[in-house]
């Protein structure tokens, strides 16, 4: 227990860096997560990530966001009903130096247009479901 509130009280421990100081503690193999539904779309086959997996992930989106234009403190919505997908691009949104702006999943579609502009987002993650529409 002890190690665990050293870990917990780390000064030094950002969210940015916490990814690599997991694996350092837990090692790359130790899983962190398992989930109902599909991240094939991202390459994963099974229904579980590793430390190692999940750090993989969130580097390439976050490196897929700069390569479009992201920068440091920029602003990135996430608009997702309640999925693992909602933690993956946040994850990635801060390793990279962006800000996370999350808009309600259950928000009527006609209001999101407004939800999106307002805070100035340069980027938007958005559920399939509202694409459609």
């Amino acid at each position: 227990m002890l190690s665990r509130l050293k870990f917990i009280l780390d000064r030094e421990l950002t969210v940015a860096n916490a990814l690599e100081k997991s694996i350092a503690r837990y090692g790359a193999d130790f899983e962190v997560m398992r989930f109902s539904g599909s991240l094939q779309r991202f390459g994963v086959p099974g229904q579980s990530l590793t430390l190692g997996e999940l750090k993989a992930l969130c580097d390439r989106i976050s490196q897929m966001l700069v390569a479009h234009g992201l920068q440091r403190y920029d602003r990135v919505a996430i608009c997702q009903r309640g999925s693992v997908e909602y933690l993956i691009y946040s994850l990635a949104i801060m390793r990279a130096g962006a800000i996370t702006v999350p808009i309600n999943g259950n928000m009527r579609t006609e209001d999101l247009a407004h939800y999106l502009d307002y805070p100035g987002s340069r980027f938007a993650f958005v559920d399939r479901e509202r694409l459609a529409r």
